[in-house]
């Protein structure tokens, strides 16, 4: 897992500038950037009771969720030392760390000997693709932080808003929805954001630039081995030039004595079983749509070819209008405070992007760029899919209709977005002047 991670070199296929951070130093790319093999200790806070915020999913304990993740780490058993009692520790990123002793909240904490600072310590963490999320095989939880810095398209400070939509996604996988799941689409795990913690800016909220969330381990110890980022396996490599995801393709075609075409195709149908369907299911039973762009995607790999798939970042989830009152059945409060209900035209739209443009387009230029099989066939096996799904009574008809029938899809611009310094995080209900139209090429049947 953590090698797939760091192995994503270029980063985002369609940024003009995926590795831009700005706000970091040269010597910041260094110690944090994943794609060098980014791994370090984390940075400690001692927080009094009164000066800390915490938030989670009903049911669940940040707490106790903090004690399990130090208790994982042997090597901080001298935090203790510095952490008076009934006192909190806090994790922040590193670099995170050094905004947050200027903030001038921070600071009046630290004056008022209500906040320590205790510095870093404990066993190293690795940079995830994300840069703000960090893994420990070891640790019960992984953490993302908030950091003030612009990566492609926006600051990643967290909003409370943000959290909060994690939150829901697990209440609502709690309140029943996870046994549905589990029954209706075995093969892909939703990766939880149950809780976070932050330092309380004066007024009972979080002080955004210092939100810890804890997201589930799905790969705690060597349940990591055999998953890759999907993001990876299309990227093209720098020593071969053709992606990663071809080498796995070819093996396929060695083991079972297939032709490449065969075998790509095959790889492609299994790709569609393990995460492409199921998402599409989720979004017409459930009403669930999820960001699930390449870069929120892992699938675990058996022989070569996926047998499960993940997907992450719940925080990126919206709902659709039509599923409104069934969601509120399963739990009420799912989007009292989150304000991602959105209408079921936007719905397709917005999924056609992040599901199809990012992500299963990008699988299908991977191969095709790899010389393993025509684009069109695989559009072509694609669309008789979706046809086939279409039949299912089901699923979202807006979403397989506009996929099938649109004449173009939605795209993030990303390029004026960059250009214009155009923050989508902080976009509110202007978010959908970064997109733009996309020629379909599921619109029509595409001969082989």
């Amino acid at each position: 897992f953590l090698a797939s991670e760091q192995r994503l070199l270029a980063g985002h296929a369609v940024h003009p500038a995926p590795r831009a951070r700005v706000g970091f130093s040269a010597a910041d790319h260094e110690r944090y950037a994943p794609e060098l093999g980014a791994r370090f200790p984390l940075y400690w806070f001692a927080v009094a009771q009164d000066a800390l915020w915490q938030g989670a999913a009903p049911g669940h304990d940040p707490l106790a969720a903090l004690s399990a993740l130090v208790a994982s780490d042997s090597d901080l058993e001298r935090l203790g030392e510095g952490i008076p009692a009934g006192w909190t520790p806090l994790p922040a990123h590193p670099w995170q760390a050094r905004r947050l002793l200027d903030h001038p909240r921070v600071r009046a904490l630290l004056a008022e000997g209500r906040l320590r600072a205790l510095g870093e310590a404990g066993a190293f963490w690795g940079a995830t693709s994300s840069v703000r999320a960090l893994y420990r095989h070891e640790a019960p939880w992984m953490l993302k932080f908030s950091l003030s810095a612009r990566l492609t398209n926006s600051e990643r400070v967290l909003t409370p808003s943000e959290v909060a939509r994690g939150f829901s996604v697990h209440a609502l996988l709690d309140a029943g929805l996870r046994d549905r799941l589990g029954a209706e689409t075995p093969m892909l795990s939703i990766i939880g954001e149950p809780a976070a913690l932050a330092l309380d800016e004066g007024s009972g909220a979080a002080l955004p630039e210092s939100f810890a969330v804890l997201r589930e381990n799905p790969f705690h110890g060597y349940r990591g081995e055999g998953v890759a980022l999907l993001a990876t396996l299309c990227e093209p490599e720098p020593d071969t030039g053709t992606p990663r995801l071809a080498r796995y393709v070819r093996e396929l075609a060695a083991a079972r004595a297939i032709t490449p075409v065969d075998a790509a195709r095959l790889w492609f149908e299994a790709f569609l079983d393990v995460l492409i369907v199921p998402l599409i299911q989720i979004a017409g039973q459930h009403g669930l749509l999820f960001s699930a762009h390449q870069q929120n995607s892992l699938l675990r790999l058996r022989a070569g070819l996926p047998v499960a798939a993940y997907y992450r970042d719940c925080q990126g989830t919206a709902y659709n209008q039509r599923h409104a009152d069934s969601l509120t059945a399963v739990w009420p409060g799912f989007a009292t405070d989150t304000g991602n209900l959105i209408d079921p035209a936007t719905a397709a739209g917005l999924f056609g992007y992040y599901l199809f443009v990012n992500n299963v387009f990008a699988v299908i230029g991977a191969l095709g760029e790899a010389a393993l099989v025509p684009e069109t066939t695989l559009l072509t096996d694609l669309r008789r899919r979706l046809q086939t799904l279409a039949r299912t009574p089901t699923v979202c008809p807006a979403v397989l209709d506009h996929l099938l029938t649109a004449p173009s899809l939605w795209s993030k611009g990303n390029f004026l977005a960059c250009l214009t310094r155009f923050d989508e995080a902080a976009a509110g209900a202007h978010r959908l002047v970064r997109y733009y139209d996309f020629p379909n090429p599921l619109s029509e049947e595409i001969p082989r």
